[in-house]
């Protein structure tokens, strides 16, 4: 929550989000209109102690019992004009450490909506005004704005924070919304809140009960809210609701049904005739469209309601898993609107991709109704960068489909969001990023006093009614049998705030919630060193709003509609896809000079499209579809720098992960894609992790985000498992392999029936690839000392293969798409969500997808010529000498390029037996040399192993030494032997030295590899 809180004072808060509308109130009102409300409140609830840590001679009210009394007083009182408090309901998505006295909300509902209410459609559809009660106010009362520091209760303040947040989401999930008033009511105290996508303005307390015009203060809050439009109480006007009886929700209705042309998005071909939406682009491209006759079900315009007509367009056919997608979006009780791009109307129901933090993005994903051509689509809502030089999503992949870069999205429409209202047309954007002290024009006001300080002064009269009330007079008048009352402790004066303002530079970042007033210990981690107390309080203590950003409200259609990349059916199939998501990130930055920026699972999908065979056959291909290109820049321009990176944390480089200042570089997005096939592979297939261990695999490699403890910056570091696998220098003992505290993941087939699956020779092989960038930077900055060797020409070679995409897609075609690696790879060995798997423990065995014999992928007993065609294209035009030195590198044992088929030559020694003769032709490929992974695993160069995909072995030396490696094996691209030897056997040092010729590996070490 750093640097995206900003805390005013409550007249500027008036002034600045209230637009100052409270100022007629004294028009509008009855004179005693506050004091009637005051003593409303004070009915209901009875005296309550004011200050933290005080206990009343009678137990505090829980919120339940702050909630009903609200809901009382607004029912007589009226406290929102044109608006009910409808009964409060408990935060069930709240976080668990809170009890439910800290769980409950409720929300400002306009009178006319009051028949909706409950019945047709939930309060988070409805609700204006925000309210979030809590109860028993303690010594982590959110009210003390103290600026000192103690780790406990700034956690405790972030979860309560988060607590707020998660209450509110549901109204931005229901509702389209650009931001949300919350009111934040602590048993006698409020605060108002104002959430956008940028993040939160808040006021410093006010306590309502204590005196009338402290009460009046709140209800001028509520007054102004009820005459502020529609859209600057945070609604999105350019979203319609449609009634149940309008023609599109009618509409939605019939097309959710299933079509008798629909085909089944699985895998595989098909021996039927199929539709020809399907097979025939001009009749796909108007079949079903609006025709614009008198005699249509539908209207122009979908708000209208159907009457008095005869005919329906007919329903396009689709693939199955998008009318299933659409069917459930449109889930009861669940709102569904009409939004507008570029002037089309588009249909929607409940979101099938949604990020849930307000204060992000908030990415969105529909399953859309284009109104006009009657097909369904993809839109996509959310928010982006509203800096100089930052190019809308929609025109990247547009240019993108110009120049013809596949497995990218189709764009249909895009543009950005405006409210339209009194004929005022202005562009939706984050209202709360203009108190950015870097780029904002907005300034918190410090030089405004304490509302305690400011308010009003009672007069005599009502001062002596507040003193009645205090002293606890009225109680005695009151029924015998009433609960006993509390004492009012209102001579308690916040100073606090006043000292904090005149002492400090800046405000606290989290000011809502408390920090505590007594020095604690030193805070402890659970891993690397203690952090001093001081250096936590310089870091919570950042300068407020500085990491607001400025973002702008846009929409894009796409014509695909994909599945999440975790639904892939094989690990065969999950490197395919992977390898067409290579494919569009190399042409976009080949032909258009686009860089992604944000590589993650989540943006990498799954496209199911029919698809013709050379044999004349259709049927259902399954290729990678690379989304979400709203982050990508162009290399000719300077990347927007932005103190807090809007990217995938989980699935960034380590090199990123530590320099996020840095502009993301090719290295950086290729190894991305390498962790996103791990995470796949750690979710779907079984491995030596045991089902209670996957989550914490998923945070130690992934999630994790440590603070380096040997940088004075407290520069943050990435995951322990990630450092452990790609980024130390390997070797004899700990060879660059999968590893976690540790522990080596081997993954298997379901039934655990063999540890020698070609993934993880895949998984080695590309960590390793990438690990040469490591190595080669640690000896950059540590070269000076005379014990460091500099890394051989051969990693040299592996790190200049990494400033292109050839490589990494060589790697895949070769292991997933080439026809002959078809018989390594197991069949059906893939699981459920291992996720989810511990739920399972209970059942024998794990539990395994079986799938149907009849969907058989396509084209597995052929080469997939479009890949090949692909991965032609992602040769460099001047590819990097790949030069290879005769040194063997203790655990660097495979050659950038892949192992060669033919077998080793001899160790040269006296003792030695006789070599062995050399076949002519080779026996082993690529596919085989990848299985042999297992450390304890012999290779063998015997061709009827080789064919069998068994272990096999290389025959020993009489004096156990094994040959000598062979130099370098053949590129996957097919380069020249000769050329890689052309480059000689010595290379010049950075010092001048020469390389000295190393001794051979040992068994161990080969095996090890």
């Amino acid at each position: 929550m750093s640097g995206t809180t900003v805390l005013v004072r409550f007249r500027q808060f008036q002034r600045e989000q209230l637009l100052n509308l409270a100022c007629d109130f004294d028009r509008n009102h009855q004179p005693n209109y506050a004091g009637t409300v005051w003593l409303s409140f004070h009915s209901e609830l009875g005296n309550v102690p004011h200050e933290a840590g005080v206990k009343g001679t009678a137990r505090d009210p829980k919120a339940r019992a702050v909630s009903d009394a609200w809901t009382s007083v607004d029912k007589n009182n009226h406290i929102c004009p044109g608006y009910f408090l409808p009964v409060s309901a408990q935060n069930l998505a709240g976080n668990p450490e809170y009890p439910d006295e800290y769980r409950l909300h409720s929300s400002f509902v306009l009178d006319g909506d009051r028949s909706e209410l409950g019945s047709r459609v939930p309060n988070a559809a409805l609700g204006r005004f925000h309210v979030v009660f809590r109860g028993r106010k303690d010594v982590y009362d959110e009210d003390d704005d103290t600026p000192r520091y103690n780790g406990d209760t700034a956690k405790q303040a972030r979860t309560a924070v988060q607590d707020v947040m998660s209450s509110a989401e549901p109204l931005f999930t229901y509702q389209h919304r650009k931001a949300l008033f919350v009111l934040l009511v602590n048993v006698d105290e409020f605060r108002v809140m104002r959430f956008d996508r940028s993040g939160i303005v808040i006021t410093e307390p006010v306590n309502y009960l204590r005196t009338i015009a402290n009460t009046r203060a709140l209800l001028e809050v509520t007054y102004a809210f009820s005459k502020l439009s529609r859209a600057s109480q945070g609604i999105d006007t350019s979203a319609v609701r449609l009634l149940a009886d309008s023609c599109g929700w009618k509409r939605m209705d019939l097309l959710a049904q299933p079509s008798l042309h629909d085909i089944s998005h699985t895998e595989g071909l098909f021996d039927v005739d199929l539709h020809d939406v399907f097979v025939n682009e001009d009749v796909a491209a108007t079949y079903g469209a609006l025709s614009g006759d008198d005699d249509t079900d539908l209207h122009r315009n979908p708000l209208h309601m159907c009457s008095g007509h005869t005919t329906s367009p007919p329903d396009i056919p689709v693939l199955s898993h998008i009318r299933q997608k659409f069917r459930e979006s449109l889930v009861s009780r669940f709102p569904r609107y009409r939004l507008t791009v570029d002037g089309r109307d588009y249909l929607v129901g409940k979101p099938v991709v949604m990020r849930r933090n307000i204060i992000s993005r908030g990415n969105r994903g529909y399953i859309a109704l284009d109104w006009e051509t009657q097909r369904l689509v993809f839109l996509k809502d959310c928010w982006r960068s509203a800096y100089e030089g930052v190019e809308l999503e929609g025109a990247i992949i547009s240019k993108l489909n110009e120049h013809n870069v596949t497995n990218v999205p189709t764009v249909v429409r895009y543009g950005d969001v405006y409210d339209i209202e009194d004929e005022c047309v202005e562009p939706q954007t984050t209202d709360n990023s203009l108190y950015n002290p870097l780029t904002g024009r907005k300034r918190v006001n410090l030089d405004l006093p304490p509302f305690t300080e400011n308010v009003k002064q009672s007069t005599p009269r009502v001062g002596a009614l507040e003193r009645w009330i205090r002293d606890g007079e009225h109680s005695k008048c009151e029924d015998s049998g009433r609960a006993t009352t509390i004492q009012l402790h209102l001579d308690w004066n916040r100073t606090r705030w006043t000292t904090m303002l005149e002492n400090a530079s800046t405000m606290p970042h989290i000011p809502a919630f408390p920090l505590a007033t007594k020095p604690p210990a030193n805070p402890t981690t659970i891993r690397g060193v203690k952090r001093s107390r001081e250096s936590m309080a310089a870091k919570e203590q950042q300068q407020q709003g500085e990491d607001m950003r400025h973002m702008v409200h846009t929409r894009l259609v796409v014509k695909e509609i994909c599945l999440p990349l975790l639904e892939f059916t094989s690990s065969r199939q999950l490197v395919r896809l992977v390898y067409g998501c290579v494919i569009a990130h190399g042409l976009a930055y080949k032909r258009c000079q686009y860089i992604h920026g944000d590589i993650s699972e989540g943006n990498l999908l799954i496209y199911p499209h029919v698809r013709r065979t050379d044999g004349g056959v259709y049927g259902v291909y399954w290729r990678g579809m690379l989304s979400d290109w709203e982050l990508a820049w162009h290399t000719s321009k300077a990347r927007v720098s932005e103190r807090s990176p809007l990217v995938t944390w989980a699935f960034l480089s380590a090199y990123r992960q530590g320099h996020l200042d840095e502009p993301t570089t090719i290295p950086d997005e290729l190894e991305s894609f390498v962790h996103v096939l791990i995470y796949c592979a750690v979710i779907r297939m079984q491995s030596v992790i045991i089902p209670r261990r996957i989550k914490s695999f998923i945070e130690d490699y992934f999630t994790d985000t440590p603070i380096n403890a040997f940088t004075s910056s407290g520069r943050l570091t990435s995951p322990h498992a990630k450092l452990e696998s790609i980024v130390y220098k390997p070797d004899a003992r700990n060879p660059t392999r999968l590893r976690c505290h540790g522990t080596i993941i081997v993954f298997s087939t379901p039934d655990g029936s063999t540890q020698k699956h070609i993934i993880n020779s895949l998984i080695t092989r590309l960590l390793s690839l990438f690990n040469s960038r490591y190595v080669i930077n640690r000896w950059e900055r540590r070269h000076i000392y005379k014990d460091d060797s500099e890394p051989s020409p051969r990693t040299y070679a592996k790190r200049a293969a990494l400033d292109d995409h050839y490589e990494l897609a060589s790697i895949l075609y070769t292991a997933g798409l080439a026809k002959d690696a078809l018989k390594y790879w197991p069949p059906q060995d893939v699981v459920p969500d291992r996720r989810d798997e511990e739920a399972r423990i209970d059942r024998e065995g794990p539990t395994t997808v079986v799938w149907d014999p009849k969907d058989v992928p396509m084209f597995e007993d052929e080469d997939d010529t479009e890949a090949k065609n692909a991965l032609a294209l992602m040769k460099p035009d001047s590819p990097p000498p790949m030069e290879v030195d005769s040194e063997s590198q203790p655990v660097d044992n495979e050659s950038t390029t892949g192992p060669t088929n033919a077998p080793d030559p001899p160790v040269a020694s006296s003792s030695s037996r006789p070599a062995k003769r050399r076949r002519k032709d080779p026996v082993v490929d690529e596919a085989v040399l990848l299985i042999a992974e297992s450390p304890m695993q012999r290779v063998t160069r015997s061709r009827s192993a080789a064919l069998a995909a068994a272990s096999t072995r290389i025959t020993r030396s009489q004096n156990g030494k094994l040959p000598n490696q062979v130099s370098a094996g053949t590129s996957i691209a097919g380069r020249a032997r000769n050329t890689r030897a052309a480059s000689g056997r010595e290379t010049r040092r950075r010092a001048g030295a020469t390389i000295r010729d190393a001794p051979s590996k040992s068994r161990r070490q080969v095996c090890r590899s």
